[in-house]
């Protein structure tokens, strides 16, 4: 949905035996950071919803507001919008509840 590009600085070294759960990366525009799981599972945005506080916008396609105090989008396709957040770690707590 963003349209992530491949940034060869987003890229940590990873073991061969464990491979990050998840993949982050700048958006295209570089104005946010788009988070899709590995296992490129869907995300049931009625199962989400709960986690906003508050919760801004909700349609079909995405839901819009905030989690653990960042601005967050989330599509049903897996993926993860973080508009202002630069914490990876963050992300994967904040990505970890919305995936389990």
């Amino acid at each position: 949905v963003c349209g992530t590009e491949k940034n060869k600085s987003d890229t940590k070294a990873r073991s061969a035996t464990t491979p990050e759960r998840f993949i982050i990366r700048k958006c295209r525009t570089k104005a946010a950071y788009a988070l899709r799981e590995r296992s490129q599972r869907k995300i049931d945005l009625d199962k989400t919803r709960s986690l906003f506080k508050p919760l801004e916008i909700a349609t079909r396609q995405a839901l819009i507001g905030t989690i653990d105090g960042e601005a967050v989008i989330v599509h049903p396709q897996g993926e993860i919008l973080f508009k202002t957040c630069t914490d990876q770690e963050k992300m994967k707590k904040i990505a970890a509840k919305i995936f389990d």
